[in-house]
């Protein structure tokens, strides 16, 4: 995977270089000497390449990535499945949406792309082995608008998700059920 994304001497370059401002002290005013680096575009580092994360799961279809997060028809089972179409909520007036005309929900379903990034998510949050520093951390960066809030609420409702099943004694989805280190502590 680190082939695809740097070459070895840029690779061998960055160690040297953190090794360096690891030794510093605070006296040092010594700058330290980037070369690899002064000839890096990014244009270089994404061009051509998918998604950077979800390489995987790109590669999934909608009805894949349902069953393998056990979200039956697109959604976390604890999520509405009705969307009103003006954006009405039970949150901004609690009689809103008794009085709302049906023509006017619509089903609520996660995105295809939503879906790949909660799938990614959950591979890169739970490891087949267990201790420090096997996992380092997930960022979500996609362009505004495309819902990375309904994905950020999606992956916690995943995770509760699976943490029920575990305390009720079910399967884990297939998303996460061949890792070993999806444990909670229930008191």
């Amino acid at each position: 995977m680190l082939a695809q994304l740097a070459r070895e001497e840029d690779v061998t370059e960055l160690n040297i270089i953190y090794q360096q401002l690891l030794q510093r002290t605070d006296d040092d005013d010594e700058p330290v000497e980037v070369h690899a680096l002064d000839e890096l575009r990014i244009e270089d580092v994404f061009s051509g390449a998918a998604d950077l994360g979800v390489e995987k799961e790109s590669l999934l279809t909608r009805e894949q990535l349902e069953y393998e997060l056990s979200f039956p028809d697109g959604r976390p089972v604890v999520f509405n499945d009705r969307i009103h179409r003006n954006g009405l909520t039970a949150w901004k007036d609690q009689d809103a949406l008794k009085d709302a005309q049906l023509d006017l929900l619509d089903d609520l379903r996660l995105q295809w792309h939503q879906l790949v990034g909660i799938r990614a998510m959950a591979r890169m949050s739970f490891s087949a082995g267990q201790g420090v520093g096997l996992k380092s951390g997930i960022l979500v960066a996609d362009e505004v608008g495309l819902g990375k809030t309904a994905q950020q609420m999606g992956f916690n409702a995943f995770v509760n998700q699976e943490a029920e099943m575990q305390v009720l004694g079910n399967a884990l989805s297939p998303a996460i059920g061949e890792f070993s280190s999806f444990w909670f502590l229930v008191t």
